[in-house]
């Protein structure tokens, strides 16, 4: 006889995206997105990781401020393009 399988509850709530720069190393920012629903996180995805940086010896993915603000406003125009163009679709 099989053990019964554990049933995980499956969230619920409004959804939300949000598009943010998350600190990586001194001075360096990635741009990442967050997808919830409710007040869980279902995915986690890196939009722009940057290159690659030394800092104290340790490899580091980042970009400068200016630029990953840069990245973050490119991905916002991207996302809210695809998303409106989405809701006038027949």
């Amino acid at each position: 006889m099989e053990p019964a399988k554990k049933q995980v509850p499956q969230p619920s709530g409004p959804k939300g995206r949000f598009l943010g720069l998350v600190a990586t190393g001194k001075e360096l920012y990635q741009v990442h997105l967050l997808e919830t629903v409710g007040d869980r996180i279902v995915t986690h995805a890196v939009v722009d990781k940057g290159r690659e940086n030394t800092q104290d010896g340790k490899t580091v993915m980042g970009m400068s401020l200016a630029v990953a603000a840069g990245q973050l406003t490119i991905a916002v125009s991207r996302r809210l393009i695809a998303e409106a163009s989405s809701l006038w679709q027949p």
